[in-house]
């Protein structure tokens, strides 16, 4: 049986419970807390931010401004000679 219930921050609540049984008497707390979003809310708070759990949801998200630099490098783009070697190796012109 909830006793108490305290919000303490927007997403996190602490509630004190209490047994049922008489004659058992346990109280505990429980901590609720929201960890994800799993639908966007259509009047967010801007004081809180949450990941999704769905991961089509991230398009809702603003991307960042320049997204060109968010591509990943290829592994061998920073060896200079690798790519050299490659290159001779299938250019029929150098053979």
């Amino acid at each position: 049986m909830a006793r108490t219930s305290e919000q303490l921050s927007p997403t996190y609540r602490e509630m004190r419970l209490r047994c049922e049984d008489d004659d058992c008497g346990h109280q505990f707390v429980i901590q609720i807390s929201v960890i994800r979003t799993v639908v966007a809310s259509r009047k967010p708070n801007p004081e809180v931010t949450l990941p999704f759990s769905n991961p089509n949801l991230t398009a809702q998200r603003p991307k960042p401004a320049n997204d060109d630099a968010m591509v990943p490098t290829p592994a061998n783009d920073d060896v200079p000679h690798l790519t050299e070697a490659v290159t001779a190796a299938v250019d029929p012109m150098t053979g």
